[in-house]
Protein backbone atom coordinates (compact mmCIF):
# COMPACT_ATOMS: atom_id res chain seq x y z
CA UNK A 1 0.00 0.00 0.00
CA UNK A 2 1.21 3.34 -0.78
CA UNK A 3 0.55 6.21 1.41
CA UNK A 4 0.60 9.52 -0.23
CA UNK A 5 -0.10 12.85 1.41
CA UNK A 6 0.33 15.40 -1.64
CA UNK A 7 -2.25 15.70 -4.18
CA UNK A 8 -0.10 15.97 -7.52
CA UNK A 9 1.79 13.30 -6.04
CA UNK A 10 -1.23 11.41 -5.77
CA UNK A 11 -2.49 11.66 -9.31
CA UNK A 12 0.50 10.91 -10.50
CA UNK A 13 0.87 7.44 -9.07
CA UNK A 14 -2.79 6.75 -9.35
CA UNK A 15 -2.56 7.89 -13.32
CA UNK A 16 0.43 5.27 -13.64
CA UNK A 17 -1.52 2.28 -11.85
CA UNK A 18 -4.72 2.99 -13.40
CA UNK A 19 -4.92 2.12 -17.48
CA UNK A 20 -8.45 1.51 -17.65
CA UNK A 21 -8.77 -0.42 -14.02
CA UNK A 22 -11.91 0.41 -11.84
CA UNK A 23 -11.24 2.46 -9.14
CA UNK A 24 -13.11 2.31 -5.99
CA UNK A 25 -13.31 5.08 -2.96
CA UNK A 26 -13.57 4.61 0.83
CA UNK A 27 -13.49 8.20 2.61
CA UNK A 28 -13.00 8.05 6.62
CA UNK A 29 -12.04 10.09 9.15
CA UNK A 30 -9.60 7.13 10.32
CA UNK A 31 -9.99 5.48 13.98
CA UNK A 32 -11.37 2.58 11.67
CA UNK A 33 -13.65 0.05 13.00
CA UNK A 34 -15.52 -2.85 11.27
CA UNK A 35 -17.95 -0.70 10.07
CA UNK A 36 -15.28 0.72 7.70
CA UNK A 37 -14.08 -2.76 7.34
CA UNK A 38 -17.24 -3.79 5.91
CA UNK A 39 -16.80 -0.99 3.26
CA UNK A 40 -13.55 -1.37 2.01
CA UNK A 41 -14.44 -5.65 1.69
CA UNK A 42 -17.36 -4.19 -0.73
CA UNK A 43 -15.17 -2.04 -2.50
CA UNK A 44 -12.72 -4.18 -3.27
CA UNK A 45 -15.38 -6.93 -4.39
CA UNK A 46 -16.21 -4.60 -6.72
CA UNK A 47 -12.82 -2.83 -7.79
CA UNK A 48 -9.45 -3.16 -9.35
CA UNK A 49 -8.28 -0.55 -7.07
CA UNK A 50 -9.04 0.70 -3.99
CA UNK A 51 -8.55 3.59 -2.05
CA UNK A 52 -9.11 4.77 1.14
CA UNK A 53 -8.56 8.50 2.46
CA UNK A 54 -8.50 9.00 6.42
CA UNK A 55 -9.09 12.87 6.68
CA UNK A 56 -10.49 14.49 9.96
CA UNK A 57 -12.64 17.40 8.52
CA UNK A 58 -12.49 20.43 10.26
CA UNK A 59 -15.54 21.38 8.76
CA UNK A 60 -17.72 19.28 10.54
CA UNK A 61 -16.81 20.53 13.83
CA UNK A 62 -18.58 23.00 15.92
CA UNK A 63 -15.15 24.10 17.91
CA UNK A 64 -11.69 23.35 17.74
CA UNK A 65 -12.36 21.40 21.21
CA UNK A 66 -14.33 19.10 19.18
CA UNK A 67 -11.93 18.64 16.33
CA UNK A 68 -8.58 17.92 18.81
CA UNK A 69 -10.92 15.77 20.33
CA UNK A 70 -11.39 13.57 17.51
CA UNK A 71 -10.08 10.02 18.24
CA UNK A 72 -7.11 9.52 15.65
CA UNK A 73 -4.90 5.98 15.19
CA UNK A 74 -2.96 6.45 12.69
CA UNK A 75 -0.75 3.38 13.10
CA UNK A 76 -3.74 1.09 13.79
CA UNK A 77 -5.31 2.35 10.92
CA UNK A 78 -2.40 1.70 8.73
CA UNK A 79 -1.47 -1.58 9.51
CA UNK A 80 -5.03 -2.78 9.01
CA UNK A 81 -5.48 -1.08 5.79
CA UNK A 82 -2.41 -2.85 4.90
CA UNK A 83 -4.39 -6.41 5.72
CA UNK A 84 -6.81 -5.36 3.51
CA UNK A 85 -4.92 -4.86 0.88
CA UNK A 86 -5.60 -1.28 0.33
CA UNK A 87 -3.90 -0.14 -2.51
CA UNK A 88 -3.57 3.94 -1.71
CA UNK A 89 -4.14 5.33 1.31
CA UNK A 90 -4.86 9.52 0.85
CA UNK A 91 -3.81 11.30 4.17
CA UNK A 92 -3.86 14.54 2.97
CA UNK A 93 -2.64 17.48 5.56
CA UNK A 94 -5.49 20.75 6.02
CA UNK A 95 -3.03 22.66 3.83
CA UNK A 96 -3.51 20.41 1.15
CA UNK A 97 -7.09 20.32 1.26
CA UNK A 98 -7.45 23.92 1.96
CA UNK A 99 -4.58 25.62 0.40
CA UNK A 100 -5.89 28.94 1.19
CA UNK A 101 -6.53 28.44 4.42
CA UNK A 102 -10.02 27.76 6.34
CA UNK A 103 -10.93 31.04 6.70
CA UNK A 104 -10.95 31.56 2.98
CA UNK A 105 -12.03 28.66 1.97
CA UNK A 106 -14.78 28.34 -1.23
CA UNK A 107 -17.30 25.80 0.35
CA UNK A 108 -20.49 24.15 -1.69
CA UNK A 109 -23.47 26.05 -0.28
CA UNK A 110 -27.15 24.24 -0.47
CA UNK A 111 -29.81 26.95 -1.35
CA UNK A 112 -32.56 25.48 -0.29
CA UNK A 113 -32.30 25.00 3.21
CA UNK A 114 -29.11 25.63 4.86
CA UNK A 115 -27.13 22.81 7.00
CA UNK A 116 -23.73 23.63 7.85
CA UNK A 117 -22.69 19.83 8.44
CA UNK A 118 -24.48 19.17 5.17
CA UNK A 119 -22.56 21.34 3.61
CA UNK A 120 -19.44 20.52 4.76
CA UNK A 121 -19.81 17.52 3.87
CA UNK A 122 -20.56 17.98 0.28
CA UNK A 123 -17.23 20.29 -0.10
CA UNK A 124 -15.37 17.71 1.34
CA UNK A 125 -16.44 14.81 -1.20
CA UNK A 126 -16.47 17.76 -4.27
CA UNK A 127 -12.52 17.84 -3.34
CA UNK A 128 -12.26 13.87 -2.85
CA UNK A 129 -14.20 12.83 -6.34
CA UNK A 130 -12.18 15.58 -8.10
CA UNK A 131 -8.73 14.62 -7.01
CA UNK A 132 -9.00 10.96 -6.57
CA UNK A 133 -11.58 10.50 -9.45
CA UNK A 134 -13.30 6.74 -8.79
CA UNK A 135 -15.48 4.86 -10.85
CA UNK A 136 -17.31 4.32 -7.62
CA UNK A 137 -17.42 5.23 -4.09
CA UNK A 138 -18.94 2.86 -1.38
CA UNK A 139 -20.15 4.35 1.82
CA UNK A 140 -22.06 3.42 5.02
CA UNK A 141 -25.82 4.35 5.90
CA UNK A 142 -24.69 5.28 9.14
CA UNK A 143 -24.30 9.45 8.85
CA UNK A 144 -27.33 9.07 6.20
CA UNK A 145 -27.03 12.68 5.51
CA UNK A 146 -23.80 12.26 4.21
CA UNK A 147 -24.99 9.98 1.78
CA UNK A 148 -27.68 12.51 0.17
CA UNK A 149 -25.17 14.95 0.27
CA UNK A 150 -22.78 12.69 -1.96
CA UNK A 151 -25.36 11.83 -4.14
CA UNK A 152 -26.35 15.28 -4.26
CA UNK A 153 -22.74 16.41 -5.26
CA UNK A 154 -22.54 13.83 -7.86
CA UNK A 155 -25.95 14.52 -9.49
CA UNK A 156 -25.59 18.72 -8.74
CA UNK A 157 -21.72 18.70 -10.42
CA UNK A 158 -22.48 16.33 -13.29
CA UNK A 159 -19.38 13.74 -11.68
CA UNK A 160 -19.40 10.52 -13.53
CA UNK A 161 -18.93 8.19 -9.91
CA UNK A 162 -21.30 5.54 -9.03
CA UNK A 163 -22.48 5.32 -5.49
CA UNK A 164 -22.62 1.96 -3.76
CA UNK A 165 -24.00 1.68 0.10
CA UNK A 166 -23.89 -0.53 2.36
CA UNK A 167 -26.02 -1.20 5.36
CA UNK A 168 -25.08 -0.09 8.98
CA UNK A 169 -22.94 -2.69 11.22
CA UNK A 170 -24.25 -2.93 14.74
CA UNK A 171 -23.21 -4.51 17.42
CA UNK A 172 -24.91 -7.48 19.38
CA UNK A 173 -27.17 -5.22 21.14
CA UNK A 174 -27.77 -2.84 17.75
CA UNK A 175 -25.50 -0.25 18.75
CA UNK A 176 -24.02 1.16 15.57
CA UNK A 177 -20.46 0.48 15.32
CA UNK A 178 -18.44 3.95 15.36
CA UNK A 179 -14.94 5.15 16.46
CA UNK A 180 -16.41 6.89 19.81
CA UNK A 181 -17.31 3.74 21.04
CA UNK A 182 -13.87 2.41 22.37
CA UNK A 183 -14.12 5.77 24.41
CA UNK A 184 -17.59 4.84 26.47
CA UNK A 185 -16.89 3.60 29.87
CA UNK A 186 -18.85 0.32 30.56
CA UNK A 187 -21.50 2.08 32.19
CA UNK A 188 -21.71 4.43 28.94
CA UNK A 189 -21.71 1.77 26.96
CA UNK A 190 -25.10 -0.10 28.19
CA UNK A 191 -26.79 3.27 28.22
CA UNK A 192 -25.49 3.65 24.40
CA UNK A 193 -28.36 0.59 23.53
CA UNK A 194 -30.98 3.37 24.37
CA UNK A 195 -30.38 5.31 21.49
CA UNK A 196 -30.97 2.82 18.72
CA UNK A 197 -34.35 1.38 20.80
CA UNK A 198 -35.74 5.20 21.28
CA UNK A 199 -35.20 5.15 17.34
CA UNK A 200 -37.17 1.65 16.80
CA UNK A 201 -39.83 2.93 19.16
CA UNK A 202 -40.28 5.98 16.87
CA UNK A 203 -40.08 4.31 13.65
CA UNK A 204 -42.99 1.42 14.97
CA UNK A 205 -44.98 4.80 16.11
CA UNK A 206 -44.84 5.90 12.49
CA UNK A 207 -45.78 2.08 10.70
CA UNK A 208 -48.76 2.32 13.52
CA UNK A 209 -49.83 5.35 11.42
CA UNK A 210 -48.27 8.40 13.45
CA UNK A 211 -47.90 11.35 11.50
CA UNK A 212 -47.23 14.32 13.82
CA UNK A 213 -43.75 14.34 13.02
CA UNK A 214 -42.81 17.15 15.34
CA UNK A 215 -44.61 16.13 18.51
CA UNK A 216 -42.97 12.08 18.03
CA UNK A 217 -39.44 13.86 17.55
CA UNK A 218 -40.10 15.28 20.74
CA UNK A 219 -41.10 12.08 22.37
CA UNK A 220 -37.99 10.90 20.95
CA UNK A 221 -36.29 13.66 22.23
CA UNK A 222 -37.77 13.14 25.80
CA UNK A 223 -37.02 9.75 26.17
CA UNK A 224 -33.08 9.83 25.23
CA UNK A 225 -32.71 13.08 27.95
CA UNK A 226 -34.65 10.34 30.15
CA UNK A 227 -32.12 7.66 29.19
CA UNK A 228 -29.66 10.21 30.31
CA UNK A 229 -28.45 11.16 26.78
CA UNK A 230 -27.62 15.31 26.14
CA UNK A 231 -29.83 14.99 22.97
CA UNK A 232 -28.42 17.64 20.10
CA UNK A 233 -31.23 16.19 17.20
CA UNK A 234 -33.76 13.72 16.48
CA UNK A 235 -35.05 14.00 12.76
CA UNK A 236 -37.78 12.75 10.79
CA UNK A 237 -37.06 13.41 7.01
CA UNK A 238 -37.35 12.04 3.16
CA UNK A 239 -34.84 9.91 2.76
CA UNK A 240 -34.10 10.81 -0.93
CA UNK A 241 -33.69 14.60 -0.23
CA UNK A 242 -33.00 14.47 3.93
CA UNK A 243 -35.87 17.69 3.99
CA UNK A 244 -38.97 17.47 5.82
CA UNK A 245 -41.71 14.59 4.41
CA UNK A 246 -44.08 15.62 2.08
CA UNK A 247 -47.72 13.82 1.81
CA UNK A 248 -45.93 12.35 -1.11
CA UNK A 249 -42.82 10.84 0.76
CA UNK A 250 -42.80 7.31 0.71
CA UNK A 251 -39.40 6.31 2.51
CA UNK A 252 -38.48 8.01 5.41
CA UNK A 253 -35.24 8.33 7.87
CA UNK A 254 -35.59 8.59 11.41
CA UNK A 255 -32.11 9.94 12.81
CA UNK A 256 -30.55 10.72 15.49
CA UNK A 257 -27.64 12.86 17.45
CA UNK A 258 -27.36 12.30 21.21
CA UNK A 259 -23.96 12.91 23.68
CA UNK A 260 -22.79 10.71 26.44
CA UNK A 261 -20.82 13.33 28.16
CA UNK A 262 -18.50 14.19 25.76
CA UNK A 263 -18.79 11.85 23.29
CA UNK A 264 -21.25 11.72 20.38
CA UNK A 265 -23.12 9.03 18.94
CA UNK A 266 -25.27 8.80 15.71
CA UNK A 267 -28.17 6.41 14.89
CA UNK A 268 -30.90 5.96 12.09
CA UNK A 269 -33.54 3.64 10.94
CA UNK A 270 -35.17 3.38 7.40
CA UNK A 271 -38.98 3.07 7.59
CA UNK A 272 -40.80 1.99 4.06
CA UNK A 273 -44.15 4.03 4.12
Amino acid sequence: METIRQIEAFRSALNWRRNKRTVGLVATMGSLHDGQVAMIKACRAQSDIVIATIYVNPLRFENREAYDAYPRTPSADTDLLETLKVDFLFAPTDEEIFPDGLDHALTVQHRGTRDPKLESQATIWLKLLNITKPDLVVIGEKDYGQLVALKQVIREFAIDTEVVSIPIVRDVDGVALSGNLTRLTSDQRGQAAILHQTLIDLAFAIKDGARNYNKLEQTALIALKGGGFETRDVNIRDADTWLAPAESTSHLRVSAIASIGKLILTDNIGIDL
